[in-house]
């Protein structure tokens, strides 16, 4: 009977024993469990709001850092104002080009103007479709006749001393010249007269070895409406058509600026026109 009290003795002391070094044991692991507890609260509080919300934070940052960065390449006192003021820039960049433009093309072709006067000479003439320059106003030979007012006369001589630098000598019916050397020209006129209805021109010229000439007749002329433009130094009253005295005129500075032959045959002129050397 007393081993038996003696043995539920030493169990109950064992059991209190192995219960106090459980209760040291808890203590004993209760500060370190604490002291993981604040360090992670300490952590959690220290965190950015970045980390604590989501990214949203991140995110704001990155839009603020990208509108900064449009901001940048904008022009002082310019504002985002969704590409507004680029649109603009664009618009004026595109019409000081436009006026570039214009200018160029406004200076190429006075220049092609200038090249083309200085090409074709200074006075317009116009034979249906043929267009036509010459250095020299025809006008300028042409007056009032002297014995018939509402005629007009034309001086051959003024024109042949302004293009040949000399009034050459008149030959019937027309006019020959020389330089003294082996250069000579010759202006003739046929069939100018009233009752003739078809008209011929020849301008030659002689030139060493070469020889050039430019005949031009004029087939079935109607009577100009303001009369022919008679001749001042043919005594037989022959006269030219104006379109003739045109043409004339125009072969005479040719041959003189650049022989050669056939040059009425070079304008166009219309089909009742024959051109040929």
């Amino acid at each position: 009977m007393k081993s038996v009290k003696l043995f539920v003795t030493l169990v109950t002391v064992l059991l209190f024993c192995t219960a106090l070094t459980a209760c040291a044991e808890e203590n004993k692991e209760q500060p370190k469990q604490d002291a993981v507890q604040v360090e992670v609260e300490q952590k959690e509080k220290a965190q950015t709001p970045e980390e604590n919300d989501g990214g949203q934070a991140e995110r704001e940052r990155e839009e603020y850092e990208r509108r900064h960065a449009d901001d940048e390449g904008l022009f002082p006192g310019e504002e985002n104002d969704g590409g507004q003021a680029e649109r603009e820039r664009e618009a004026r960049e595109a019409e000081e080009r436009a006026e570039q433009e214009r200018q160029r093309q406004e200076e190429e072709a006075r220049q092609r103007e200038e090249e083309e006067h200085q090409q074709t000479g200074n006075y317009e003439h116009h034979i249906g479709d043929a267009v036509f320059y010459t250095e020299h106003d025809l006008w300028q030979y042409v007056s009032p006749y002297p014995t018939n007012p509402s005629h007009y006369g034309i001086d051959i001589n003024a024109m042949l001393l302004d293009v040949w630098g000399s009034t050459g000598t008149q030959v019937g019916n027309g006019y020959a010249f020389s330089d003294g050397s082996s250069f000579t020209a010759a202006a003739s006129y046929f069939n100018v007269d009233d009752n003739i209805a078809n008209k011929r021109m020849v301008v030659s010229v002689t030139g060493g070895e070469e020889q050039y000439r430019s005949v031009i007749t004029s087939w079935n002329t109607p009577k100009p409406s303001g009369g022919y433009w008679i001749v001042l130094e043919d005594s037989r009253g022959f006269g030219l058509t104006p379109d003739m005295a045109a043409i004339l005129l125009y072969v005479l500075e040719q041959t003189r600026m650049n022989p050669r032959g056939n040059i009425a045959g070079e304008l166009g002129l219309p089909p009742n026109f024959e051109c040929t050397y």
